[in-house]
């Protein structure tokens, strides 16, 4: 599976940050590896617009996600994409929304990652390898929930873009390359998961045939070669099965990582059950399991061990085995235990965190139906004050010419009363 870490690093944050001076102490402090300085010196970083607080979130969430902050970063990447999202910057909206799902599915909240990708691809990415990539993440999160016809169409519609872009990029042919067998590596698992090993031998023969000649990833091919030798075993065709992992295990120990190591070796010592040589490819993926930490691996090769002591008839090396087996498996289960409080803890936290967002968006948007209500009051409180001030208006403009009409009626009847007066007197 492509490691998820291999997308947070394609946006590594410097680049968005130029307009503030404090972003060099940030930078310096990510150089130093120093995450948890780097998010302290973040909350002290002013911001004038809604965009620079977009990417400072983006950055936060990022530097979250290093200091394995996880509801914190989703938290600060889901806000990031609200401010996106209204600004039009709709690609960054986008990366966000990835980033958010990658977390997601790393906790094993995958409806929520489906959620998010979906939304992605709807806002239709620019880019083919953005779109790839939501694509396969999707495929990831959909396999997750044994959606599987979903996944499988998200697996391919990714690899045919990878495709595309491996020959039409030739100067980024290997990555393209590398996504494409990916996604065909992850097809053929699910074909292999609902036991259809035939597909999943034909997926696995098409990479081995057209595209790991041209492939210099090393360790995608013990892969390739690793699983195509394990479908061969399933459909009890040992000859080929022990050609593809002895090819694999060539590969793997140029390597040096136990991880890979381990499967080819446990998978030969299943082929050689009962004989000498099961027990020493067997006692060697142990070991291996050892160094890579592979728990149900660990377990697996145990039971093999027995199974392999059971048929050559060693009864001292079963109850030996046996014994150890029972040891490891028990601090297992307390150890299994500890981790699903873990996980059932980051989940509530996560479901709290989404919760505190959406109890925050119902105040801002009372708060905002309440402003325009008041605005609408507003404004008719206006209107009405703008009514009785012209009405006002107008009857004080009419009592001002009625007073000035009984001024001047006053005026005329003093005249007349005079000129009467005046007529008198000379009669």
């Amino acid at each position: 599976m492509k490691p998820l870490i291999n997308y947070l690093l394609l946006w590594i944050a410097i680049p968005y940050f130029g307009y503030s001076q404090d972003f060099s102490e940030v930078n310096t402090l990510i150089k130093s590896k120093n995450y948890p300085g780097a998010l302290a010196q973040t909350e002290t970083i002013d911001y004038n617009s809604e965009l620079e607080h977009a990417n400072i979130l983006r950055m936060q969430g990022w530097l979250y996600t290093k200091t394995e902050q996880t509801e914190h970063a989703v938290t600060a990447y889901e806000e990031a994409y609200q401010f996106f999202y209204v600004n039009d910057e709709i690609q960054e909206a986008i990366d966000v929304l990835n980033r958010a799902a990658i977390l997601y599915i790393k906790h094993n909240a995958h409806r929520q990652a489906v959620n998010h990708l979906k939304l992605a691809v709807s806002l239709d990415p620019a880019s083919d390898k953005v779109k790839a990539n939501i694509l396969y993440n999707l495929g990831m999160a959909y396999s997750s929930l044994s959606i599987l016809d979903s996944a499988l169409v998200n697996y391919e519609t990714a690899r045919l873009i990878y495709h595309d872009l491996k020959n039409n990029q030739s100067e980024k042919f290997q990555r393209h390359l590398s996504d494409e067998i990916d996604c065909y590596l992850e097809i053929a698992n699910i074909w292999y998961e609902v036991e259809n090993y035939e597909k999943a031998r034909d997926q696995l023969m098409a990479i081995k045939i057209s595209l790991l000649p041209e492939s210099n990833n090393l360790e995608q091919k013990a892969r390739v070669l690793n699983d195509l030798g394990n479908a061969y075993f399933a459909l009890s065709n040992l000859d080929d099965a022990k050609t593809n992992l002895y090819q694999a295990y060539d590969i793997k120990l140029k390597l040096d990582n136990p991880r890979l190591l381990q499967t080819s070796l446990h998978i030969l010592g299943k082929i050689h059950l009962g004989k000498d040589s099961g027990e020493y490819y067997l006692k060697a993926a142990l070991s291996a399991s050892d160094n890579a930490y592979d728990q149900i691996e660990h377990v697996d090769i145990y039971r093999d061990l027995l199974r392999h002591y059971q048929l050559s008839g060693s009864p001292d090396s079963t109850l030996k085995y046996s014994l150890a087996m029972n040891d490891y498996t028990s601090a297992l289960v307390d150890q299994n235990r500890n981790m699903e409080m873990i996980n059932a803890r980051n989940k509530i936290l996560m479901a709290r965190t989404r919760l505190d967002r959406e109890r925050k968006q119902r105040l801002w948007d009372e708060m905002m139906i309440q402003f325009i209500w008041t605005g609408i009051g507003l404004i008719i409180l206006c209107v009405v004050l703008a009514l009785l001030l012209k009405r006002y208006r107008r009857i004080a403009a009419n009592e001002r010419e009625k007073s000035t009409f009984l001024s001047e009626e006053n005026s005329r009847i003093q005249k007349s009363i005079r000129y009467l007066q005046q007529m008198l007197n000379k009669a």
